[in-house]
């Protein structure tokens, strides 16, 4: 497969690849001498390069004719799809399972130049396209599909009936060549129906209520539940009115108000307790009371008093409100919700407020919600007899609100001499919360404080010097792990160097050191010059890295594609021995032609990792990928776990590379397709790359030789095969 490149390219070079390594594809080979061809491939290159802002990236010849690649570009080169549908449609391929489905998105003229094109080829036959315009909604297609006698099935109805086409219901519904087929195969089922109804499709129900002695169909009870759940009121009030066949039993009313109360819907409640108003609230206050933490959250998380205020009127909960429901109504971020909590209905809670354990979780809730308002309410309102512990800070600072961490600040006392977690995100915050804690003075009774050690990791990874720098002058005021701090430095080699040499501990007492987290995150950012830092003053010390650490600092730069990194680990630190068994399967996956070659290419890699086949299962996706491993390791064979791969992902182009490395024979890619080389692309639907190789695939089939498992994945497509 030959590659493009969208920055530097050259004309000649491109027509001579082109005309020498492309291989035949179903329509055969294309002639690329003739000037509208050369204009064409070339004014497409310079589209696509103008899209991708110049960067510049491979484009895969088998994309050129590919309809799927050519849908999936449509809204960022739509020119390009219809002149290639209009203009040059027979060199287009036969297009896979999904890229059939997305023809619908395509427009008309389009969608009927592709259909009439490939209808030879057996796109007549899948039911699927039809089943998708009606999905989408697509009438003017699926007027088309029907004028052409396209097959129908029943998943077409209902999925118009689902997403609420009601004119390609009533066009499928009165369509001329179902009418004489029994009534029961080509009518929305049940759950086609209470699709529609939780989607809230009334127009298409009152459609199919009205041509019901047609199309008979019953729907159950649970219906009346599910669309509660799915807040559509006027769905609910339509079945009851309309629908008298429908046994509408108290477990479903119940279920009902339940979702009704869950949306926060009093209107709806309202509705269905006139239906049965002796037993719905009752029975609702029994199914809520013993689970009552929970069945209160999903009525105050919304935020609506108003709501809140009509089901306590009308006694859902009972007389009692469970304490957990304050955090959720403030996290809504409704201040008159939580105030109507902590006021009107705050001898309803219990067990009763204030909590020390509710008031943490309260206060945490109120600093998340960044509004210092709700802060001074929750506060305020949930005071015990002692006053607010200073371990409410590290919320305050989680927020990063200035306002908020000193109102917290000034509200709280010390309790204890436990350790308060300090939280930032900036200097400009730790400037302040540092200037706000030196108010404590210090001493036996002032508390220790400590930084969050996510976020030291975090300031510490990112290339910002006055950040770093203040955390390690303030450390002995707010303390946090160094270790941590000089193992997530990715470029700054000159706060390595004061870490290393201005700070040691007990277990340290020269200094720290970077471990092993440290060596492998320099490998990962691909820093040299303080990767050379390191190993100088690691072998100085007679601490190296053992030989273990070699060989993932080696497989970290790789995956990393840091090729610089992997160079200086395997020339400078000695030979790399035992590398993972999974580490080439990766670099073959990935398919990144540069650390592909250079791993091919390294005298260890060569010597000692073997390309077997299970490795080249892995490279089965890529044609360049393949190509570079046959280029650089000579005596690589064919197997057919290879070709069985390729057509799995229905990569017809690898299929025929492979087949040209075959010994030179009659007949020679037969004996490499065994019975199951196939199955792959059964189950995918790729009918395709089936018909492509139908000469090694159709003695399979007759003679019996797909394997039972995949037999009714055969039965749902054989119809798709051109005999």
């Amino acid at each position: 497969m030959t590659n493009f490149s969208l920055t530097k390219y050259n004309k000649p070079t491109i027509l001579k690849n082109w005309s020498t390594q492309f291989l035949p594809a179903t329509k055969g080979v294309r002639n690329l001498e003739s000037k509208y061809t050369r204009n064409k491939i070339f004014n497409y290159v310079r589209s696509f390069n103008k899209i991708d802002n110049g960067r510049g990236r491979s484009i895969r010849y088998q994309d050129v004719d590919s309809l799927g690649w050519l849908l999936s570009v449509k809204t960022k080169l739509p020119s390009l799809l219809r002149e290639k549908i209009l203009k040059s449609v027979e060199d287009l391929c036969f297009p896979s399972y999904n890229a059939i489905l997305d023809l619908c998105d395509l427009d008309l003229d389009l969608f009927k130049v592709v259909y009439q094109h490939f209808k030879m080829d057996g796109i007549d036959r899948y039911v699927e396209l039809l089943d998708r315009a009606s999905e989408r909604g697509r009438l003017d297609i699926a007027e088309y599909l029907i004028s052409q006698r396209h097959p129908m099935s029943t998943r077409a109805i209902e999925e118009a009936v689902a997403n609420g086409h009601l004119e390609v219901v009533k066009l499928l519904l009165d369509c001329d060549y179902i009418q004489d087929a029994p009534a029961q195969k080509f009518h929305p089922r049940e759950p086609a129906y209470q699709r529609a109804a939780i989607s809230g499709h009334l127009h298409v129900l009152q459609y199919l209520d009205s041509i019901k002695p047609k199309y008979p169909f019953q729907t159950n009870a649970s219906i009346i539940s599910r669309v509660c759940e799915s807040d559509r009121e006027d769905i609910v009030r339509y079945l009851f009115d309309h629908r008298k066949d429908i046994l509408f039993n108290r477990r479903a009313v119940i279920d009902g108000a339940m979702g009704a109360i869950g949306n926060c819907n009093p209107s709806l409640l309202t509705f269905l307790k006139s239906i049965d108003p002796l037993t719905v609230i009752p029975a609702v206050v029994y199914e809520i009371y013993p689970y009552s933490e929970y069945k209160l959250i999903p009525a105050v998380e919304k935020g609506d008093p108003e709501s809140f205020k009509a089901f306590m009127d009308m006694g859902v909960f009972g007389n009692q409100l469970h304490p957990k429901c304050i955090p959720y109504a403030i996290a809504s971020g409704s201040l008159d919700l939580v105030k109507l909590l902590l006021t009107e209905y705050r001898e309803f809670i219990h067990p009763p407020l204030p909590s020390s354990s509710y008031t943490i979780e309260s206060v945490g809730a109120a600093c998340q919600t960044n509004n210092l308002d709700m802060v001074k309410l929750v506060m305020e309102n949930m005071r015990t007899s002692e006053p607010h512990p200073r371990s409410l800070l590290s919320f305050a600072t989680k927020s990063g609100n200035k306002e908020i961490i000193e109102y917290v600040y000034h509200n709280t006392e010390t309790i204890g001499t436990f350790g308060i977690t300090i939280h930032f995100s900036d200097l400009d915050t730790i400037k302040f919360i540092h200037n706000l804690l030196r108010l404590d003075g210090g001493g036996d009774g002032a508390p220790s404080y400590m930084f969050e050690e996510n976020d030291v990791i975090k300031a510490f990874s990112y290339h910002d010097i006055a950040l770093m720098n203040y955390l390690l002058d303030i450390r002995p005021n707010i303390l946090f792990s160094m270790r941590n701090a000089l193992d997530s430095i990715c470029y700054s080699k000159e706060t390595a160097i004061r870490i290393m040499t201005s700070f040691s501990s007990l277990n340290e007492p020269l200094g720290y050191r970077p471990g092993n987290m440290g060596l492998l995150n320099v490998c990962q950012h691909g820093n040299l010059d303080l990767l050379r830092h390191y190993i100088d003053v690691l072998v100085s010390e007679g601490d190296g890295p053992s030989q273990y650490m070699k060989n993932r600092m080696f497989t970290v730069a790789i995956i990393s594609k840091h090729l610089h990194i992997a160079q200086y680990v395997h020339d400078e630190l000695g030979l790399i021995r035992n590398l993972d068994s999974d580490f080439m399967d990766r670099i073959l996956f990935w398919g990144d032609q540069e650390v592909l070659e250079y791993v091919l290419q390294n005298k260890y890699c060569k010597e000692n990792i073997k390309i077997n086949s299970n490795m080249l299962r892995h490279a089965s996706h890529d044609l360049e990928t393949m190509k570079c491993i046959f280029r650089f390791r000579k005596g690589t064979s064919v197997v057919p776990e290879m070709i069985k791969g390729a057509i799995t992902t229905g990569h017809l182009q690898m299929v025929r590379f492979l087949e040209s490395k075959l010994p030179k024979n009659n007949n020679r890619l037969a004996k490499y397709i065994l019975p199951d080389s196939f199955d792959g692309a059964i189950e995918r639907k790729n009918v395709g790359i089936l018909m492509a190789l139908k000469e090694h695939f159709l003695p399979i089939i007759k003679n019996n030789l797909l394997s039972e498992s995949i037999i009714p994945a055969w039965n749902e497509i054989k119809h798709l095969m051109i005999e």
